[in-house]
């Protein structure tokens, strides 16, 4: 994604994935960058409705 926000990247993984690729995920980014990416978990829902 852009935007200013020195790339972002939005992932749709299976919770019985989550683990191992945020797991992954860090480790290739901290060889690339030698930093820790940040990661913010989010949970999908069924969005805003009127009552």
């Amino acid at each position: 994604m852009g935007g200013g926000f020195g790339g972002c990247v939005l992932a749709m993984v299976k919770n019985e994935n989550h683990d191992e690729y945020v797991a992954k995920v860090r480790e290739a980014y901290q060889k690339r960058f030698s930093k820790d990416p940040r990661v913010i978990d989010v949970v999908i829902s069924d969005g805003a409705r009127q009552w």
